[in-house]
């Protein structure tokens, strides 16, 4: 069993390894869209930044004491963002990206990290492809077996393209072929 195979309404995932890491982000977005969208919004968007406005002139605000309200609560949130990330990663992956102050930051860090530039990305997709273009069935197999198994195949394959088109309808056709058969 993983960490995320525990997941739990109110604690982050885990991750342990990069061996997990879609899972991860899956599990991770689920997460704050349940406890607090506001902090994913934080993590996709980058932190707030206090402005102050004189005349026709906006500069950055560093004076906590002339901070509003909105810019304390979306500091607050900032902060909570950063820090529910950080309980997410196992010590030895903190260690590795400590230096990153903001959420954003440290998931994108992360993200570069263990998704890979795109020559990595277009390889994984390529090699998804080929699993899912030389797929079939074994003997020993029953048939919840083999569409359990197709339907990981072909949702590893629509992590890297979104425009699956036929290969969505076989998948599709899969699923109500098994629930007939159940």
């Amino acid at each position: 069993m993983n960490d995320l195979d525990s997941v739990q309404p109110n604690r982050p995932p885990r991750l342990v390894s990069g061996e997990n890491f879609e899972d991860w982000k899956r599990c991770l977005k689920a997460f704050f869209y349940y406890t607090d969208y506001n902090q994913w919004e934080s993590i996709v968007n980058g932190p707030h930044v206090p402005t102050t406005v004189e005349g026709t002139v906006t500069s950055v605000n560093t004076d906590p004491t002339t901070f509003t309200e909105t810019d304390i609560k979306l500091l607050d949130r900032d902060k909570k963002a950063l820090g529910a990330l950080i309980l997410c990663l196992h010590q030895d992956i903190f260690n590795r990206f400590a230096e990153h102050t903001t959420a954003k930051s440290l998931y994108d860090a992360l993200c570069e990290f263990y998704d890979g530039n795109e020559d990595l990305k277009l390889d994984r997709k390529a090699q998804a492809e080929k699993e899912f273009n030389s797929f079939v069935g074994y003997s020993q197999e029953n048939l919840t077996d083999i569409t359990n198994r197709f339907l990981s195949v072909s949702s590893n394959l629509k992590k890297y393209d979104d425009k699956l088109g036929n290969h969505e309808q076989v998948a599709n056709q899969a699923v109500e072929t098994r629930e007939k058969l159940s």
